[in-house]
């Protein structure tokens, strides 16, 4: 499947809004986790091509930003957005006083979103 516009939701209950121009994404990021600001609706920007897609966001607060690059598919939960992620941190701190090293500024994992149609 090609990769709709609208809501899509995590099982960590983040939420992404996605709309769709050419290969331009744009849209908003919201997630319940976070250290600084749970719930902060954050700007999606990205490409897409056929069923992939790459996109950013920049925690401005948190000084860090997270990239997704994934490929939708279909199963048996419907259309999913199949993802890896890297979040790059300045601080391992919410107060900001102790800066990552090489070796930690830099977190790898995994996550499907499920699309739950078109926006409202």
């Amino acid at each position: 499947p090609t990769l709709p516009a609208g809501l899509w939701q995590n099982a960590q209950g983040a939420r992404l809004d996605l709309s769709l121009d050419g290969t331009t994404v744009t849209g908003t990021y919201q997630t319940p986790l976070g250290r600084t600001d749970p719930g902060h609706r954050a700007m999606v920007l990205g490409q897409f091509v056929g069923d992939f897609i790459t996109f950013s966001v920049l925690w401005d607060k948190e000084q860090s930003l997270t990239s997704w690059t994934g490929r939708v598919i279909r199963d048996d939960r419907g259309i999913v957005l199949h993802t890896i992620w890297i979040l790059g941190r300045t601080y391992r701190d919410a107060g900001h006083a102790e800066r990552t090293e090489n070796w930690d500024c830099l977190t790898i994992n995994t996550t499907d979103f499920i699309y739950q149609g078109p926006s409202a």
